[in-house]
């Protein structure tokens, strides 16, 4: 994951925020957002992680690009890291001796 402003992370994400308003709307009171620039495969995890509580996505705008709660970004991050972690295969032990 790689963050606007250098932090990098396990997948290949990348995000913009709007503090103090959400990327949505002009209200001042509505909660900050980031924008989310990933792989629709990646797109795919975080789609079914918000399946469970709907916590994370304000709006799905096309197959590469989510808006998310910034507040709930890493909380997001440390459960899309988990997924990819625990999905990655193990190599194979060979049976040389």
């Amino acid at each position: 994951m790689m963050a606007k402003g250098g932090e990098q992370y396990s997948a290949d994400v990348n995000t913009g925020t709007r503090r103090g308003q959400s990327a949505l709307t002009d209200d001042p009171d509505a909660e900050a957002s980031v924008l989310v620039e990933c792989d629709p495969s990646i797109k795919a995890i975080i789609l079914k992680i918000d399946q469970e509580r709907h916590d994370y996505i304000v709006e799905d705008l096309d197959d590469q690009t989510l808006v998310i709660k910034e507040s709930q970004l890493p909380s997001l991050k440390e459960r899309l890291d988990k997924i990819l972690v625990d999905t990655q295969q193990m190599p194979e032990e060979s049976g040389s001796d």
